[in-house]
């Protein structure tokens, strides 16, 4: 894999945690511990995600799920990316009621259990069926 895919793959899995920082930027009231726990929170699909884009774990073998691609990872990146982007839309231009706020702190876990792995798992489907059409 050449060091600029991989570069880019991992500019991408950044943007999550840049779109949350400049949400706590315009809406928190300082750097309280709630805020800087809730970023924290909110970044943490975004380190699976980095996490998924090795292309080799220590050791040298080839990870299991992510088949030595980086496009597992970057799937995941994208999913959560999108899935907080339309959270963080409808919490604080679409909401309608008190409780949408709540979303913020559930997004992470349904980006963690569903959102991301979902999307993972259909992008290492896809490299697994170019590795086979090489072959």
């Amino acid at each position: 894999m050449r060091i600029a895919s991989l570069v880019t793959a991992v500019l991408l899995a950044l943007l999550g945690p840049l779109l949350h920082f400049g949400m706590l930027l315009r809406f928190a009231d300082g750097l309280t511990p709630f805020a800087v726990g809730l970023y924290l929170w909110l970044c943490a699909p975004y380190a699976v995600a980095i996490w998924l884009m090795r292309p080799y774990p220590a050791g040298g073998k080839r990870h299991a799920f992510t088949l030595g691609s980086p496009l597992p990872g970057v799937a995941y990146a994208l999913a959560c990316l999108l899935a907080d982007a339309c959270m963080l839309y409808s919490v604080f231009y679409l909401s309608r009621s008190s409780t949408a706020a709540i979303g913020l702190l559930f997004i992470p876990l349904w980006d963690l259990l569903l959102v991301g792995p979902l999307a993972a798992l259909l992008a290492s489907l896809v490299v697994r069926a170019r590795q086979r059409r090489r072959a």
